[in-house]
């Protein structure tokens, strides 16, 4: 009777120890499968956010005065199909809701034969739960969309707003279900071939019972712990924290694939990211940088002078020629100007026909010789109008001028402002007291040598 009983305890023992052992695995597998889903989810809004922020904001707000496809709807829907091939997403669409409930599509991102049979205003599959998060002005992630069509995808969005910050619609973007389902299946694979060692090594160890419950305990630690660092890993990436990946010895052959796979699926996300982080920081029209990318500059100088300009009589030039010709004129002067700066100056477009030129560790000598360069060349120069065009421009430094970028911007352009003042076509340089250390006083005109007609 006792040795039944001791019997019945070795096996009931033996059943705990598989059993616990699998739910285990089975248990920080699935936390697994979870998380790469939620990093992959997070990638995704990342990446929307970041082609959101680069849009022709103008161009867009121009298009909801009058939802249409006209020029400027299938200017945006190429830069969106564009993006959704380079990116390897579903679908990327704008997106206009006006209410809690129910969103729908204004611009797709795909071919222009499919787009031209694709409505205006149709009706979108993102569930109200996530609509009423975009209705409060929130970034959304949906559960994973089961389509009939489209198959199983998650979708997720992000505000596009204008330059005031106000949101004129969403950027939504649909993530593919199957690098999931892949990750999901060999997670499967993966919990088998490992219950089945367990139970080989448990059953063939039965007549030492005590030296397999140590022998177990060990493999345990070795099966489990890789698995909990590979889990953690992926928490932490979803973090956006920056650590390396988990050693997995190389007899662990399932997980060290796993840990693959999931660093594959990072890797690409991470790469369309910076991508779309990338397109952010640069003006679509001319090609130069934005003011978006200007603030993280500055953070990085210390001692720079600046130039900036603007176009006389840009609106003329609108209304006269066109808003086509006034954008080709844009781009003429984006590429004049860069012929006549240096490989370390930086060109950025602050809106309109305002640019600004960044000139590290330059005084005010040389800054003012590349400015009357600009200045002539552009007087001389056929531009897209069929006639030359000239330029107003302010110079400021730091830290002679200012004690922070913002007073320095300022500075410059009340020298622009006077520039324009006194007649146009001119340079005006903000000037400082002698030796003192101290900052902005004045301003000093450049008479130029020579006019445009």
């Amino acid at each position: 009777m006792k040795r039944n009983k001791i019997k019945l305890i070795l096996v009931f023992s033996i059943f705990l120890l598989l059993f616990f052992t699998s739910l285990n695995i089975f248990a920080s597998y699935i936390k697994i499968k979870k998380t790469v889903e939620k990093s992959i989810a997070h990638q995704g809004l990342q990446t929307a956010e970041s082609i959101a922020a680069s849009m022709d904001i103008e161009g867009y707000k121009q298009f909801l005065l009058n939802p249409s496809k006209n020029q400027g709807y299938w200017e945006i829907n190429k830069v969106l199909n564009d993006t959704r091939e380079k990116t390897g997403a579903l679908h990327v669409y704008t997106l206009a809701i006006d209410n809690p409930k129910v969103s729908t599509v204004m611009i797709p991102g795909m071919p222009k034969e499919i787009a031209e049979e694709f409505p205006i205003g149709l009706v979108c599959t993102v569930p109200e739960k996530q609509v009423k998060r975009a209705y409060e002005g929130k970034t959304y992630i949906t559960e994973i969309i089961n389509d009939p069509n489209y198959g199983n995808y998650i979708s997720v969005g992000a505000p596009i707003k204008d330059d005031e910050g106000k949101i004129i619609g969403y950027l939504g973007m649909d993530v593919d279900k199957d690098t999931l389902n892949t990750i999901g299946e060999k997670v499967l694979g993966n919990s088998n071939s490992i219950i089945e060692l367990v139970k080989y090594i448990s059953i063939t160890t039965i007549p030492f019972i005590i030296l397999v419950s140590i022998v177990a305990y060990i493999v345990l630690q070795k099966l489990i712990k890789p698995i909990r660092d590979l889990s953690t890993y992926a928490q932490l990436i979803t973090e956006k924290k920056a650590v390396p990946p988990p050693h997995i010895p190389d007899w662990y052959f399932e997980l060290k694939e796993l840990r693959n796979t999931i660093l594959t699926a990072v890797d690409f996300y991470e790469k369309k990211a910076n991508y779309a982080e990338n397109e952010s920081n640069i003006d679509p029209l001319t090609g130069c940088n934005n003011r978006r990318s200007l603030e993280k500059t500055i953070n990085d100088l210390d001692m720079y002078s600046t130039i900036l300009f603007d176009i006389d009589h840009f609106k003329n030039v609108n209304d006269k020629y066109g808003h086509i010709v006034g954008d080709e004129v844009l781009k003429y002067l984006t590429k004049l100007v860069k012929k006549e700066t240096r490989k370390s100056d930086l060109l950025f477009r602050l809106g309109g026909e305002e640019f600004l030129i960044i000139l590290p560790e330059t005084d005010i000598e040389i800054t003012q010789i590349i400015a009357e360069r600009i200045r002539k060349t552009t007087e001389t120069t056929i531009s897209p109008t069929g006639k030359p065009i000239t330029v107003s421009i302010g110079i400021g430094n730091m830290p002679k001028m200012a004690n922070h970028f913002s007073e320095l911007l300022n500075i410059t352009d009340q020298a622009l402002y006077k520039a324009k003042q006194e007649g146009r076509n001119k340079i005006v340089i903000a000037t400082t007291l002698n030796n003192n250390n101290e900052k902005f006083n004045g301003f000093i005109s450049i008479e130029s040598k020579s006019k445009a007609n």
